[in-house]
């Protein structure tokens, strides 16, 4: 009988910081001398990774269940700033296993986790040689 390993979740933490009001950029319009590194240090430089409880996957060991309930996916829905819309169960599912890196360290983001989920526009750069 094979192991079931079950899929990461989405913890209170994680929601805390995609829903936070804070992100670098909201530190460095309020005070453009901070650093961008001491704005992040400041909003994320005390994140300790909890213990797993679920060792990771080893060679041979278990399979690793591969969907989230719909559980998580509601809660991958609510850490994200949609506007009008409402984003598909598919880019849910790819939305909730980016969020789940954030246990380990919010870095893994590279962006502010506030922002991983907002909406938007942004102007098309492409960069050639």
């Amino acid at each position: 009988m094979k192991n079931v390993i079950p899929v990461d979740q989405i913890s209170d933490r994680i929601i805390e910081l995609c829903t936070s009001p804070h992100s670098v950029s909201s530190l460095l319009a309020e005070d453009a001398r901070l650093a961008p590194g001491d704005a992040w240090d400041q909003l994320y430089g005390h994140w300790k990774a909890p213990r797993r409880s679920v060792e990771r996957k080893r060679e041979g060991e278990g399979e690793r269940e591969d969907k989230a309930s719909e559980e998580e996916l509601e809660k991958a829905a609510r850490c994200g700033k949609w506007g009008p819309t409402k984003p598909s169960e598919l880019f849910l599912r790819i939305y909730h296993d980016a969020l789940c890196t954030l246990e380990e360290d919010p870095a893994n983001a590279v962006v502010s986790p506030s922002l991983m989920g907002s909406y938007g526009v942004i102007p098309l750069t492409i960069v050639s040689v």
